[in-house]
């Protein structure tokens, strides 16, 4: 994930490095960069009326005698809507991407993961039922296609994962694996080695949340690839990391960074704190007081403190010592979102999309967080660290 991030944001730290050179501020960047986050096509949810459009709605079916899965719909691409399709076989987790042949609506060309045409469906609509033909490109090979409406387009596939454990770890003397589909380790998941039904709550959760983001990838390279085709590198990579586990808390990372298409990249990171005995998820925001909960704002006495600790931090960054005004200006510091580390409670930041180099997390140990804390986030911070018992 690391390598990912890298990769993809050389190019905006360096843009920014240049706006601080020219003395301006992020503000003034940002407002250069109005650009929007192109979304993730999902499944329909509803089941699927081919009296009105047969390139509408989700289809279950068999090509031949093998179980395949179908889903048309449309794409704005250069401000013209557009139809598109995929589909599967079986429980694959490569969609073969559908193009509607402009001079025939009935038919469609399959193309391959490369961009190649492999097929030619033909396919004809009545009632809830759609029937045709595939062929291969050179007419030589046919199988007929029957197909009804479905609700999902993912389930079939999604039902079928059976993640395999790759890499194997232990923190704070609890084991713990790494888990990953084959043929796709770029979408990782984690799962604990602990029988109570606690743990067992959260491996439940985990995996949810591992097949979810599975989902998301394979939709994130077709949607890409319907959009733009098979030129651009577009890439989804997720993973889970395990960052603190003790008697009462097991504290959990989950990074995401993609490129679907638009006009950038874009990454993002949560943690989410479980309580070990229930499985349910603690809200750390109650571990301050109310007056810090949601934003905190750089005046205040927390914020102060965040501020002079995130002085400290770039101080030490590749960027320079002298950014760190040039990125407070912009820079939102939040109490909603906190989460704790053996090293401290550590605070999320959020900047524009033209200040993503500025955006890092802040941690604060935690005999400099001890007066900040409300009575029951005293009694938590226990269970962490060196206040462990």
């Amino acid at each position: 994930m690391q390598n990912y991030f890298q990769r993809f944001y050389t190019v905006y730290i360096y843009a920014t490095l240049v706006g601080l050179l020219l003395n301006l501020d992020c503000s003034a960047i940002n407002a250069e960069e109005q650009t929007e986050k192109k979304p993730i096509k999902k499944a329909r949810k509803k089941g699927s009326n081919c009296m009105s459009e047969i390139w509408k709605g989700t289809w279950q079916g068999t090509i031949g005698k093998i179980p395949v899965t179908m889903n048309f719909d449309s794409m704005n691409i250069e401000d013209n809507k557009v139809p598109v399709g995929k589909y599967y076989y079986r429980s694959g987790l490569i969609d073969l991407i559908l193009k509607r042949d402009k001079t025939n609506p009935n038919q469609w060309q399959e193309l391959d993961i490369q961009g190649n045409v492999t097929g030619i469906l033909t396919l004809t609509c009545k009632d809830n039922t759609f029937s045709g033909e595939w062929k291969s490109p050179n007419g030589k090979q046919k199988l007929p296609i029957n197909a009804h409406a479905i609700e999902s387009y993912s389930k079939t596939r999604l039902d079928s994962v059976k993640p395999k454990e790759i890499k194997h770890g232990t923190i704070g003397g609890h084991r713990f694996a790494i888990i990953a589909a084959e043929g796709n380790n770029n979408v990782q998941g984690l799962r604990l080695h602990d029988k109570t039904p606690g743990i067992e709550k959260i491996n439940n959760k985990l995996f949810e949340n591992y097949l979810s983001q599975l989902d998301d990838a394979i939709g994130c390279i077709s949607y890409g690839r319907q959009e733009r085709g098979v030129n651009d590198q577009y890439e989804f990579n997720y993973d889970s990391e395990l960052i603190a586990w003790n008697t009462h808390f097991a504290v959990i990372k989950h990074s995401q960074g993609m490129y679907c298409g638009g006009a950038h990249p874009d990454g993002n990171h949560r943690v989410e704190t479980y309580r070990t005995d229930s499985g349910e998820l603690e809200d750390v925001f109650e571990w301050l007081p109310n007056s810090y909960r949601d934003e905190i704002f750089q005046n205040s006495d927390l914020g102060k403190l965040l501020v002079k600790v995130y002085r400290s931090m770039r101080s030490r960054s590749d960027l320079g010592e002298n950014d760190a005004d040039d990125c407070l200006k912009d820079l939102k510091i939040s109490g909603s979102s906190i989460w704790p580390t053996d090293k401290g409670i550590v605070f999320p930041t959020w900047a524009p999309y033209s200040c993503k180099p500025c955006m890092e997390d802040i941690t604060v140990p935690y005999k400099d967080i001890l007066p900040f804390l409300s009575s029951y986030g005293r009694q938590q911070i226990k269970f962490f660290g060196n206040h462990r018992k």
